[in-house]
């Protein structure tokens, strides 16, 4: 996986960049345990953003952030999302976010932020 470059020169991991962003995010008056973290890998085709996005949407889960890179035909994606507002249960989500990835093809990941950030500790 191709690696980008920090402030001061050195390498960083991808993980790196996504806790920096949280970090950011985090800075809003919102409850961390209110935001998932949804990451998408595998093969580039069309609408995967468009379907995972749609799932969010029709479950009133407004996206915060998201980052998406493709690396030959390797798509891969980052997203953040507010659960304040979602209509059903974050496991629910979960599974129907899967649920749309193996339709396209695609693995799909998604945590609680909190989750996240003890998994990803410096």
């Amino acid at each position: 996986m191709a690696r980008q470059t920090g402030a001061k020169g050195r390498q960083v991991k991808p993980t790196e960049l996504l806790t920096g962003a949280l970090d950011e995010i985090s800075a809003t008056p919102k409850d961390p345990d209110r935001r998932i973290v949804v990451v998408v890998m595998g093969r580039d085709r069309i609408g995967i953003i468009a379907t995972i996005t749609g799932v969010l949407a029709k479950h009133s889960v407004n996206v915060l952030d998201i980052t998406q890179s493709i690396f030959g035909q390797l798509f891969a994606m980052t997203l953040v999302g507010d659960l304040t507002r979602a209509d059903l249960p974050f496991g629910e989500l979960k599974r129907e976010l899967v649920a749309a990835g193996k339709t396209l093809g695609v693995q799909v990941i998604a945590q609680k932020e909190t989750v996240f950030h003890r998994m990803h500790r410096p």
